[in-house]
């Protein structure tokens, strides 16, 4: 790959910028990307609610009283509201700046639909480098149901581009998913632990190819295999 001297490669989002710019937008980042323990806390709660409330039997004046104080809090929140664009790595899609110093994937991606503990929507699938393979662990809870007391079978396809996403990042840079296929051996149930794992496997010229497999108590119960592509400037 061919870049002029006034590009730059962002090794986590999949495009260039010009050097001239990166000052402009770190600043941003630095503004709308700022982490604290009452955001972690809020976040922390939500997804605690959105399992209570996927799951609940309370009677209508209950689940209406819930529902009027949600609001009051959705009014408070609004006028904070960052309307984009967006990544799992910075709340600000926008820059090019990304944590190096991260030491877990989690750390890498916080606003990541299945392992960001920014996101409330995420299972918080804890994933860990181990040389350059990724391992990982946790439980998917009732709100990504499918089938009766079984884990969505989508979910399952979005952990692993997850976890193969993170398994790119530690061969390399960022990359596409090209192309990822699933093979489901065996339900996975809701609420209890599953086990993760994902290697790559060969990387010719552009295209990086890897291999994952998820667990639960020791059965093989999903694997895929997927082709990454490094992006070009084009």
């Amino acid at each position: 790959m061919q870049y002029s001297d006034n590009e730059i490669i962002c090794p986590i989002l999949p495009f260039y910028r010009p050097k001239s710019q990166i000052s402009e937008h770190n600043s941003m980042n630095k503004k709308h990307n700022k982490s604290t323990s009452a955001k972690h806390a809020l976040n922390n709660t939500l997804s605690r609610l959105i399992q209570q409330v996927r799951a609940n039997t309370a009677p209508d004046s209950v689940l209406e009283q819930a529902n009027h104080s949600l609001q009051t809090i959705i009014e408070l929140l609004e006028p904070h509201q960052f309307d984009g664009p967006y990544s799992a790595a910075t709340l600000d899609g926008n820059t090019g700046e990304y944590n190096s110093q991260a030491n877990s994937p989690a750390e890498l991606m916080p606003y990541s639909p299945i392992i960001g503990d920014l996101n409330p929507i995420s299972p918080q699938l804890e994933f860990s480098y181990v040389d350059q393979k990724v391992r990982g662990r946790g439980t998917f809870p009732a709100t990504f149901t499918g089938p009766p007391n079984t884990v969505h079978g989508g979910m399952i396809a979005a952990a692993f581009d997850e976890l193969l996403t993170a398994v790119v990042l530690a061969n390399g840079p960022s990359a596409f998913t090209g192309t990822l296929s699933v093979r489901y051996l065996s339900p996975i149930a809701v609420g209890e632990e599953v086990e993760l794992s994902a290697e790559c496997t060969e990387i010719q010229k552009r295209k990086i190819f890897s291999h994952a497999e998820i667990r639960q108590h020791g059965r093989l119960c999903a694997s895929a295999e997927a082709i990454f592509i490094y992006p070009t400037a084009e």
